[in-house]
């Protein structure tokens, strides 16, 4: 809890905010000294480490440390595969991937999206600290990972392009004495499989999280009218005529258009963590679970949308 900005304040609120022991003791409390984080500042300038200190100084001040960034893992949902006319379909695109440090304001709510996989189409966006994903692209579309190309005579089949940084193009799609297949999905670490005579081409791979070695954003199997279908890329990605993992941000296999129907991409995920010693733990609404701190990092992981803040 803050200390106001202003009006009568009392030794006892300074004690209530940062600890300490009686009798309070002005000494106690030099910024970095034990009780007063380091950098502490209030509406009348930063609390001394050393020299001279008045009570005035600590107007406004927050024993809350906030740390200054944090890593996140950043996964848009997966795009799906649909029924290509008189043919088969690409197989969906991995959900735009990003991971990293980045800087973080206190006192600020970051709104937290995460994106669904698309239903036969791309993917939806996630949000997270100020940064978007673009969803992962379906059959043939552009996405975070483009979809594959699709194996039609009703137009080219060119894969859908990938967003720079967030993922790869998808493999194309085409015929073989009439008989068509469509490419693979494009995933965040390669791009998608081209078909390969009858057969659907397989889904580009997913990309690698260090911090809990899973792979993410896998590209959904190419689909095929009279071969086989393509297999998902690793990180989520599904063979041919199969969803895409959920909070995996995979795409969803290509189909064909006999039977039909529509494949799901896999939705998305956010992950954010850093140190224990670099702040405190953060306020999260529902849509979010934390890791209590275990191991000496606080962990945030959200599989649906909220919200999180410091300070």
């Amino acid at each position: 809890m803050t200390i106001p900005p202003s009006g009568a304040l009392a030794f006892t609120a300074i004690q209530t905010e940062f600890g300490g022991s009686n009798p309070i003791g002005i000494n106690e409390y030099y910024a970095g000294g034990g009780l007063v984080p380091p950098g502490t500042s209030g509406v009348n300038g930063p609390v001394p480490s050393s020299g001279q200190i008045s009570i005035n100084v600590f107007y406004g001040t927050t024993a809350y440390s906030a740390p200054t960034s944090v890593t996140y893992l950043l996964v848009a949902g997966g795009g799906g595969g649909a029924p290509s006319a008189a043919g088969a379909s690409g197989g969906g695109g991995g959900g735009g991937f990003r991971t990293g440090p980045t800087p973080i304001a206190a006192s600020t709510t970051y709104t937290i999206t995460v994106g669904g996989g698309g239903n036969g189409t791309s993917g939806s966006n996630s949000v997270a600290l100020g940064i978007t994903n673009t969803g992962g692209g379906g059959s043939h579309q552009p996405g975070g990972s483009g979809g594959g190309g699709r194996g039609s005579p009703i137009g080219p089949g060119i894969g859908g392009s990938g967003t720079p940084g967030q993922g790869f193009n998808g493999g194309n799609g085409g015929d073989n004495d009439g008989d068509w297949a469509g490419g693979g999905g494009g995933g965040a670490s390669a791009i998608g499989g081209s078909r390969s005579g009858y057969n659907g081409g397989p889904g580009g791979a997913g990309q690698t999280f260090p911090a809990n070695s899973t792979q993410y954003s896998g590209g959904g199997g190419g689909g095929s009218q009279v071969g086989s279908a393509g297999t998902g890329g690793a990180g989520g990605g599904a063979n041919g005529y199969v969803s895409g993992q959920a909070n995996r941000g995979g795409g969803g296999g290509g189909t064909k258009n006999v039977p039909g129907g529509n494949t799901s991409g896999g939705s998305g995920i956010v992950i954010i963590r850093y140190p224990t010693a670099s702040g405190q733990a953060a306020t999260q609404s529902p849509g979010g679970t934390y890791n209590g701190g275990a191991g000496g990092i606080h962990q945030y992981t959200y599989t649906g949308s909220g919200s999180i803040r410091w300070g």
